[in-house]
């Protein structure tokens, strides 16, 4: 595999996946936070009015559950955590190609056959630090089912 084929086929490909997904989580995380913080904020002004209204009360009740499950949910599926994560790893990646490309750095007078390995190398560290840090995410989720 060449340069060219390397950079567009592993680097880019895996940047923009990974992108993607931090773009996702970061959606996930904005969106339960969002919902969290005006839920809570409407209890207060809703149960103000649940004698005039008594139905307000299965309102307040079912925000209240809102919050609850909203919690949950965000504190499970660690939006915020695989945000950043997967934005520092195409970060680092989109870093090491810039790196590479412009010869600065670690590339910085070295043969251009040596730059291109220790550009391998490098990029292929930091995705698998990035598997790392998911096979570590899987293993806390399991022990959290075995509680």
């Amino acid at each position: 595999m060449n340069v060219t084929e390397y950079i567009k086929k592993r680097v880019e490909d895996q940047e923009s996946w990974l992108g993607k997904k931090s773009a996702l989580n970061k959606k996930y995380f904005h969106l339960s936070k969002i919902t969290i913080l005006v839920s809570a904020a409407l209890i207060p002004l809703l149960s103000a009015f649940i004698k005039q209204f008594p139905w307000l009360a299965l309102v307040v009740a079912a925000l209240g559950l809102l919050i609850a499950v909203g919690s949950g949910i965000a504190e499970l599926y660690k939006f915020q955590e695989k945000w950043i994560n997967y934005r520092t790893a195409a970060e680092s990646l989109k870093q090491e190609k810039h790196m590479y490309l412009t010869k600065c750095g670690a590339y910085d007078s070295v043969e251009n056959d040596r730059a291109f390995r220790l550009f391998v190398v490098r990029v292929e560290s930091i995705l698998q630090n990035e598997s790392k840090v998911w096979q570590q995410y899987i293993k806390q989720e399991g022990k959290e089912k075995d509680i």
